[in-house]
C-alpha cells in the first residue's frame, strides 16, 4: 500500500548500467544483516552485459517486512555482483525505509505528507519522515502539528514543547493507508488516540486527506480530523488547530497574515517575488481562530527559547482572532509560525466534529485566494461537513 508494512512483501527492482569491459555470465544477489527483514529471491542472473549498455527492470528481488519492524526502520541492503567466470566482483550498499507510518502525497502542483499520528508534512519532530509542504519546487514547511485542547491544562497534541521537544500524545491506531476507488487523485486515511498522554481527553481522531489533479484544485491538499469523544459523558468546550511553522524566504525574512473572507492564514516573503502559502479553516459551524508566532517578539508565547507549554497552546486556540498578522512592520519579517483552528465545540459521549483545512500553495494572494475558493467548495461537495459519525442505527416512524 505504499507504507511497505510489517508483515507485507515487497518487490524491489534494478536499472543496472555496465560503465567497464563487457560482462558475461553476471550474477547479482540481494542479502542484508537486519534481522527484521528477510531476502525471499536472494539471486538474478542477468548474463551479459556490453559496455554502457543498461537493462532494466531487473528482479523481482522479493523482501519480507518481519512483524518485528520498527515504525520507519532504516534497513541497509548489499547488492553484489559477479561476472565473468568470478573474476569480477564488486558490490554497493544502499537504504530503504520500511514500515513507514507515513505516505507522500505528490499529485498536483502541491506535495506534502499525510502520517499515522497526525501530523502534516512530517512524522516526527525537527523536519523527519517526510516531505514537508513544497509548491514548485520550494520546500516551505517546518512543522505542521495537531492540537485539541479543553484548558490550559489539557491540551492532546503533537507539537513542539518548552523541554526542547515535542508532546507526543496521539499513539498510532490504524496505519495511515491509500483509499482505494477514491474519487480523488489521492486520499489516505490513519486512526490514532491521545492515549500518550498524562491527562488524555480520551479521543479517538480519523485523518483523512485528499489532493486532486485537475485546475482549480491543483495547489491545495485537504486534511479533515474526525474527533469522536470516547468518554461516557460530553466534552465541552472543545478547540482544535493546527501548529505550522513556514519558511518561505530563506533568511527567515516573512509575514504571516488573516484573510478573515476566506478564514485562512498564509505567509509570504519579504523578497519580491516571493511564493505564497496558507492554511485555510474549510469548516464554518464554530469560530475560527488565528494566532500569529514569532520567538524574535517580546511577549510572544515561544519568545523564551522558542518553549511551547501547554498553557501557551491552549491560549492560541482558543483566543479567536489574535490579530490580523505579523511581520510587515520590521524591515526584515520575522521567522514566523501561527495557530489556525477553530472552537468551541461541545461533543458528546461518542459523538464526534469534523474539522478540516486545507494547505495552499500560490504565487501571489490572489493566487491562494482562488485555490481556497476552490478547496471550500470541493469539501463542500464531498460530504455534509456538519454531520457526526452515527454509533447506531435506528428504524423510527415518521
Amino acid at each position: 500500500n505504499g507504507a511497505i508494512p510489517a508483515g507485507d512483501t515487497a518487490r524491489i527492482f534494478f536499472d543496472i548500467k555496465n560503465f567497464l569491459a563487457p560482462a558475461s555470465g553476471l550474477v547479482l544477489n540481494l542479502s542484508t544483516t537486519n534481522t527484521h527483514v528477510q531476502v525471499i529471491d536472494s539471486e538474478v542472473n542477468i548474463g551479459a552485459l556490453a559496455t554502457l549498455e543498461t537493462k532494466a527492470s531487473i528482479g523481482p528481488f522479493r523482501i519480507f517486512i518481519k512483524p518485528g519492524a520498527a515504525d520507519n526502520e532504516v534497513v541497509e541492503f548489499k547488492l553484489s555482483y559477479t561476472s565473468n567466470a568470478g573474476n569480477y566482483k564488486d558490490f554497493e550498499l544502499f537504504n530503504l525505509t520500511v514500515s513507514l507510518d507515513y505516505l507522500n502525497v505528490e499529485v498536483n502542483k502541491v506535495s506534502s505528507t499525510i502520517t499515522s499520528n497526525g501530523r502534516i508534512g512530517y512524522s516526527s519532530p525537527d523536519a523527519v519522515n517526510g516531505i514537508g509542504f513544497v509548491y514548485k519546487g520550494q520546500s516551505m514547511l517546518f512543522e505542521g502539528s495537531l492540537m485539541i485542547g479543553i484548558s490550559g491544562t489539557q491540551v492532546s497534541n503533537n507539537t513542539r514543547n518548552d523541554n526542547g521537544s515535542s508532546d507526543e500524545n496521539f499513539v498510532k491506531r490504524q496505519r495511515v493507508s491509500p483509499v482505494v476507488n477514491s474519487t480523488a487523485a489521492f486520499e489516505a486515511h490513519s486512526e490514532f488516540d491521545d492515549s500518550n498522554s498524562s491527562s488524555p481527553l480520551n479521543i479517538y481522531v480519523r485523518h483523512r486527506q485528499l489532493a486532486f489533479s485537475a485546475s482549480p484544485d491543483d495547489k491545495y491538499i485537504i486534511a479533515e480530523y474526525e474527533i469522536r469523544n470516547k468518554n461516557s459523558t460530553a466534552l465541552n468546550g472543545v478547540y482544535a488547530g493546527l501548529f505550522t511553522d513556514w519558511d518561505i524566504d530563506e533568511s527567515g525574512r516573512d509575514i504571516t497574515r488573516y484573510d478573515g473572507v476566506n478564514r485562512m492564514g498564509y505567509v509570504y516573503g519579504k523578497t519580491a517575488g516571493s511564493k505564497y502559502a496558507g492554511v485555510k479553516l474549510l469548516n464554518s459551524i464554530a469560530a475560527p481562530a488565528y494566532y500569529p508566532l514569532s520567538y524574535e517578539v517580546v511577549g510572544d508565547p515561544l519568545e523564551t527559547g522558542g518553549g511551547f507549554t501547554l498553557a501557551e497552546k491552549f491560549q492560541t486556540l482558543s483566543s479567536g482572532i489574535k490579530s490580523t498578522g505579523l511581520g510587515s512592520s520590521p524591515a526584515n519579517g520575522y521567522d514566523v509560525m501561527f495557530v489556525l483552528g477553530c472552537g468551541p465545540y461541545d461533543i458528546p459521549a461518542n459523538g464526534s466534529v469534523k474539522v478540516a483545512f486545507a494547505l495552499i500553495g500560490g504565487d501571489n494572494l490572489q493566487d491562494l485566494q482562488t485555490s481556497a475558493a476552490a478547496a471550500e467548495s470541493k469539501y463542500n461537495s464531498l460530504s455534509d461537513t456538519t454531520a457526526t459519525m452515527p454509533d447506531k442505527v435506528v428504524l423510527k416512524q415518521n
